[in-house]
């Protein structure tokens, strides 16, 4: 037994001796935003290609590096290093109610700065802050008492840039393993220097006869535009008839000539994960007296996998909502963030080398954003893949389908041209009329959302702001007849979200008309929600036996029926479908009506 247990560790310390030596480094590039997106997207670059030229820039003051990190792997287990400055921070916090004040009583470190970390499972996770964490006051309230107190508690907001994907070493050569805007770039001033960070690595053996070939490998770029109303129409014909690969150097022309603006560039090499955001803190237990403290990322985010890519992005820094505590001392509020953002999930198969529109999303006019006039969201992906990667992979025989749904206001004396049953007007004829009411001011669109997937996948988008409202309470009315303490918060999500998933199936019948399997869904909001006041919450509370007063939502909702006989939807492929007209309830709203068009496009 003792001679096997010998002969076994010698055999895992022979095993270790045979991996070689192999430096891992890690470089990060600040680079020019829009040159840096033309370098990626004008043509096909290799990442050696791509570097090079980076590194030109640095040479020349165009670009500068960072963050240069490196770890030795002598054997095949994990590797790490990391370079930058640790701060400590409070942890855990106990409470005195009485004078309301919380006392740190346990501290923890918080890392800023470059991260390097590979696997042994061929997973390489790096991270990187760029500047040093904000310091954020948040009140700390106890208004049930006689005598209530205001006091402040501080937390500390992080600014971070991962990077998790995978990647196979050792490699010759060099590899971009993800590009991000900065994390703090929602908090910068407007017209100030615009960058990407690229992230580069390399592997480079101390014995260079057992240094293996770059692995086959794709790179995904994501870029979200913000353009104005009135050129949709034109990228979709440009994406019809040029392709994406125009469309996209139209973007990037536009954003130069400033008619358009880059909200969110972002992507990562192989499957894998990019976040650059900031950890905003928010109280999660006894919000007035915070007792326990979660994070939300404020920025960008994406994911690419097989076949599907994620991209989500914050629009503005997140909105504070106030909420008024107690009458008789105005400045007892609770604080909370409700953020903007803009979203999109898409299951397709993208090109090898070029562009690929995946969405358009109208954001609804009561969301404010700068500037003002861009209010159309444009999705957009660039793939590059090594050949090698593109031979290998079997090609997806599904075709693919393009959605889109549009809300529509009108005048009620006109709900009759709109009713779904009844009207002898096709339905594309009635949409373009609508549209020309819209162009002319006589009706008003208010919402828009464009999607392509692969056919039988589901596809998402939307523009969400997370409006927040008081859901539980406590009171004491003998004590404090004027003020209230929340418990309990809920989250509404307002704006416009489109989801579609759309299957073609043969329908020997009728050549004419396409029937799909799945379905479609527009949900859209017509404005802000109304919060109650805190007259009205203290009303409620002693009317209602402590039942906090509710929000009013103005919510629009239309979702595509499938045929009775056959249960699946029916569409003339490529021709808008009336889904009908809806009204909100209220007397305010008996004068306008809402009506919902969508249409499903086969494209092979």
């Amino acid at each position: 037994m003792r001679l096997a247990l010998c002969l076994a560790l010698l055999g895992n310390v022979a095993a270790l001796a045979k991996v070689p030596p192999c430096r891992l480094a890690q470089t990060i590039i600040r680079a020019p935003e829009i040159e840096t997106l033309e370098l990626l997207t004008r043509r096909t670059r290799t990442d050696a290609e791509v570097a090079a030229r980076l590194h030109e820039w640095v040479r020349a003051g165009r670009a500068r590096i960072v963050s240069d990190i490196s770890a030795l792997r002598t054997h095949p287990q994990d590797s790490h290093a990391r370079a930058g400055t640790e701060y400590f921070w409070w942890q855990e916090l106990d409470q005195d109610f009485d004078p309301a004040m919380e006392f740190p009583t346990r501290s923890g470190p918080v890392f800023i700065g470059a991260t390097l970390t590979y696997k042994s499972e061929n997973r390489w996770t790096c991270s990187f802050g760029p500047r040093a964490p904000l310091l954020v006051r948040w009140p700390v309230v106890w208004p049930a008492q006689k005598k209530p107190a205001l006091d402040w508690t501080e937390q500390l907001d992080v600014f971070e840039e991962k990077i998790d994907v995978d990647v196979a070493t050792p490699f010759a050569g060099t590899g971009l393993l993800g590009i991000c805007r900065p994390a703090d770039r929602l908090e910068r001033a407007a017209g100030a220097d615009r960058w990407l960070h690229v992230t580069e690595v390399a592997a480079e053996s101390a014995e260079p006869d057992n240094a293996a070939m770059s692995p086959p490998h794709q790179r995904v770029m994501t870029m979200v535009f913000a353009v104005p109303d009135g050129v949709v129409d034109e990228l979709l014909t440009t994406h019809r008839e040029s392709g994406d690969d125009a469309l996209l150097n139209r973007l990037l022309d536009d954003v130069k000539a400033g008619g358009a603006r880059l909200q969110m560039a972002g992507g990562c090499r192989n499957r894998g994960e990019l976040v650059s955001a900031r950890r905003h803190a928010y109280p999660t237990e006894m919000h007035t007296f915070p007792s326990a403290w979660d994070t939300m990322s404020v920025g960008d985010s994406v994911t690419v996998g097989d076949g599907e890519v994620s991209v989500t992005t914050d629009l503005a820094p997140p909105a504070r909502a106030e909420f008024p505590l107690s009458k008789s001392h105005p400045d007892f509020v609770l604080w909370w963030p409700e953020p903007l953002r803009a979203h999109l999930t898409a299951d397709t198969s993208l090109p090898g080398h070029g562009a690929m529109l995946l969405g358009i999303t109208r954001m609804p006019d009561f969301l404010e954003t700068e500037p003002a006039d861009c209010r159309a969201l444009v999705f957009i992906a660039r793939s590059d893949h090594d050949d090698r990667l593109i031979r290998a992979a079997p090609r997806d025989a599904s075709p693919g389908v393009e959605c889109e749904a549009q809300v529509f206001e009108i005048d009620a004396a006109d709900e009759a041209q709109f009713q779904t049953e009844g009207w002898q007007l096709p339905d594309d004829r009635r949409l373009d009329a609508l549209r020309k009411r819209a162009a002319d001011g006589s009706a008003r669109q208010i919402a828009r959302a464009w999607l392509a997937s692969t056919a039988g996948r589901a596809a998402k988008t939307s523009v969400i702001q997370e409006r927040c409202h008081v859901t539980e309470c406590d009171t004491d009315f003998e004590v404090a007849p004027d003020q209230y303490r929340p418990t309990a918060l809920d989250v509404l999500r307002v704006g416009v979200e489109f989801s579609a998933q759309a299957s073609p199936l043969t329908d020997e019948s009728d050549a004419k008309l396409q029937r799909f399997a799945g379905g479609l869904e527009i949900i859209c909001h017509v404005r802000q929600p109304r919060i109650p006041t805190l007259d009205e919450q203290l009303d409620s509370l002693r009317q209602n036996q402590g039942e906090c007063a509710q929000p009013l939502l103005h919510e629009l909702k239309w979702t595509t029926e499938p045929d009775p006989a056959t249960g699946r939807i029916v569409f003339a492929t490529g021709r808008p479908r009336c889904l009908g007209v809806k009204r909100l309830p209220g007397a305010g709203d008996a004068a306008r009506r809402f009506v919902a068009f969508v249409s499903v496009q086969v494209v092979r």
